[in-house]
């Protein structure tokens, strides 16, 4: 860990107000770093990879969203509304997949991204409302 970082437990309470979602928990702890934050996915852990095209284990869109967005709760320290404004999703990402989620924040957005070594998975932008 850098110098500064710290290590922060996602709050499923301030999860679900900001993505009025279901509260689940994708990422376990987050590295905060000013106003940079990283986290790990193990797709492998990812309920919705059953039946998910069987015999090809794919991580749905959503998962991937879902885990950028709760990456982006460590940084936030109240309540805040988000509006998902962009999303690329660029390579399927497998069931045995670890990814590394990256999210800067901004002036009023999160622009986020997920790793898989050194290729970008997907990337996401919300903004504040």
């Amino acid at each position: 860990m850098a110098s500064g970082g710290r290590l922060v437990a996602v709050d499923r309470a301030l999860l679900r107000r900001i993505a009025g979602g279901s509260g689940l928990r994708r990422v376990r702890e987050v590295l905060v770093e000013g106003e940079v934050a990283t986290a790990t996915l193990f797709a492998r852990e990812v309920p919705e990879l059953r039946g998910h095209f069987p015999g090809r284990p794919v991580v749905p869109a959503v998962v991937m969203l879902d885990a950028m967005l709760q990456c982006s709760a460590a940084l936030v320290a109240g309540r805040v509304d988000v509006s998902l404004r962009r999303a690329t999703f660029r390579h399927p990402l497998d069931g045995a997949a670890r990814v590394r989620l990256v999210v800067r924040r901004g002036d009023g957005s999160y622009d986020a991204c997920a790793l898989r070594g050194d290729d970008v998975v997907a990337e996401a932008l919300w903004a504040e409302v």
